[in-house]
């Protein structure tokens, strides 16, 4: 679980330096999310965990492909093809933590401890609806009739995505400590019907 922790971390928290006026990730997303995908193989299986998988793999393929293309300076030129591309990612990621998240939810009926599924859930509905605010609005800075108050828009939804972003890694973090203590005080789960002793 802590594997799906730090995964998570590389692939939400960006470390950008500027090569000859371009942005460039020193440890691009598509290494966390490669890293999740190692950590989510770690948990039990389950249904979730099995369905997970694929999706994980198409993601960290996508987030490649756009490290690629930022690196030699292809985004610019690229122009709307990129923005639809970036959308794609955008979905993609956002359907993966979806995943992740209902996969909390089987693990914690599994291991019979709470791994933070329901406010996780919460703040990816608050999070989904942030960035594809933030996304739309960043598509529509450049009109002169709405170019001001989408950038304005803009920047309150990437604040808010920020934010609930940090909110979520605290509920992963502390998903892992829940995981972490229930394998230390497992629970023996009774077959149906048995009777307690």
């Amino acid at each position: 679980m802590r594997t799906i922790f730090w995964g998570l971390f590389l692939a939400w928290i960006h470390f950008t330096v500027n090569l000859n006026g371009a942005p460039v990730e020193l440890l691009p997303a598509c290494i966390g999310w490669y890293v999740v995908l190692k950590g989510v193989r770690e948990l039990p299986p389950c249904a979730e965990r099995d369905g997970l998988e694929n999706p994980l793999k198409v993601l960290t393929a996508l987030t490649a492909v756009t490290w690629c293309l930022n690196t030699i300076g292809l985004r610019d030129v690229l122009g709307v093809v990129s923005g639809a591309f970036g959308m794609l990612v955008m979905c993609a990621e956002l359907y993966v933590v979806w995943l992740l998240v209902k996969l909390m939810g089987a693990v914690e009926k599994i291991v019979s401890h709470s791994l933070r599924a329901a406010p996780l859930y919460t703040l990816w509905q608050a999070s989904a609806v942030c960035t594809v605010v933030a996304y739309g609005m960043s598509l529509t800075t450049f009109l002169p009739v709405v170019g001001g108050v989408a950038a304005m828009m803009f920047g309150v939804a990437a604040l808010a995505a920020f934010v609930i972003t940090i909110a979520m890694l605290y509920q992963f973090w502390q998903a892992v400590k829940g995981y972490e203590e229930a394998l230390a005080h497992p629970v023996e789960l009774l077959p149906p019907g048995d009777p307690e002793d």
